[in-house]
């Protein structure tokens, strides 16, 4: 079954994520960002979150927005202080996470500059647990696709929101090569490398 996802449902994300998404944005100050991150974006109505449930467990997600920029934005004026307060507590839980704050503060200010041009609709994270992946003993008994689920119905979400091309950044080929040959598979087309959140990407976009 895919549903959106809703507070309640936070816990077993983090969950997933940490466990196939580990370094991503929202895990990389710790368990109460990763909490405040996802309250705050699931309240916003250009967020979108899918998680894919078998046997009532979450196993695989995909979140998107329909502009990456304004709700981040939004987000971070909305929830600052609360945040500033979580964030610093990482901080002096372990030091080294102000390298990472350091290295996307420029990009949080000014997520277009770092681009050269507006990204509005946009994957953001996407995990699937290995054993529900293609090629699986699960995908073999089932036929079920997790990720082409996900992604449908995400697509969905963001026609009926006006969207007509979506975004994804990736990490490169040499990096990861699975990740990028399943959007290519998925009908994204290559524009450029870039730079995403301090991070050297694949930029891809799709007509939807």
């Amino acid at each position: 079954m895919i549903r959106p996802l809703a507070s309640a449902d936070i816990p077993a994300l983090e969950a997933l994520q940490n466990g196939v998404l580990g370094g991503s944005l929202p895990t990389r100050f710790g368990g109460s960002f990763f909490r405040l991150f996802y309250n705050t974006l699931l309240a916003d109505p250009r967020f979108i979150c899918a998680g894919f449930f078998w046997d009532g467990r979450l196993v695989g997600f995909l979140s998107a927005t329909t502009d990456s920029a304004a709700m981040f934005e939004s987000a971070f004026r909305k929830s600052r202080w609360a945040f500033a307060r979580t964030v610093l507590a990482s901080i002096v839980a372990r030091p080294s996470r102000l390298r990472t704050l350091a290295s996307l503060l420029p990009a949080l200010r000014s997520p277009q500059r770092e681009l050269g041009e507006r990204v509005r609709a946009e994957l953001l994270s996407f995990g699937v647990e290995p054993a529900y992946r293609g090629q699986s003993t699960f995908f073999e008994s089932t036929g079920r696709r997790v990720s082409r689920e996900l992604l449908a119905f995400v697509y969905d979400g963001l026609r009926s929101r006006g969207v007509r091309r979506v975004s994804a950044f990736v990490r490169p080929e040499e990096v990861d090569s699975f990740v990028n040959e399943f959007y290519l598979r998925a009908d994204f087309l290559l524009v450029r490398r870039t730079v995403r959140l301090g991070i050297a990407c694949n930029w891809y976009v799709r007509d939807l």
